[in-house]
């Protein structure tokens, strides 16, 4: 992002974007919930990235151990880590991938930029959306009263 387009945003008071996907190669990156501020949005993942847990398996090890120790978490439902995460940031807004709700891989992600095939095809299985789906979003989504 340019200067320009900063100096716009914080003009207009229009929230940034902070994805938690790109906080973990970094040794103090500002896409880390500490020094996220009030007015932004942070995502697990937007429509343009790998689903969480497809990003997870093909991330460094230097990036999936600091995930492991930041989260104080074994990782073995990363998805349901980074959405714990994010609606317990600072960010004013909270927005997570259906696609992390049920913890899917590669296969099910939404658009590889750059790439002219195979894009935008992801569909929801109603039967995906359990009752235990929703009880666990709704428990995650009132602990962090969002």
């Amino acid at each position: 992002m340019t200067d320009d387009v900063r100096a716009l945003r914080d003009k207009f008071g229009l929230p940034g974007m902070k994805i938690l996907q790109f906080a973990f190669e970094d040794e103090d990156s500002n896409y880390l919930p500490y020094n996220q501020p009030y007015n932004c949005v942070c995502y697990t993942g937007t429509h343009d990235n790998d689903t969480t847990t497809g990003w997870y398996a093909t991330a460094s090890e230097k990036a999936r151990d600091k995930v492991r120790r930041y989260m104080n978490t074994d990782a073995s439902q990363v998805s349901w880590d980074f959405i714990r995460t994010c609606f317990g940031s600072p960010a004013r807004f909270a927005i997570i991938p259906v696609q992390d709700l049920f913890c899917q891989g590669s296969d099910c992600r939404m658009n590889t930029p750059g790439k002219a095939d195979g894009n935008w095809a992801y569909r929801m299985k109603k039967e995906l959306l359990t009752s235990d789906v929703a009880k666990r979003l709704y428990d995650v989504t009132k602990l962090y009263g969002r």
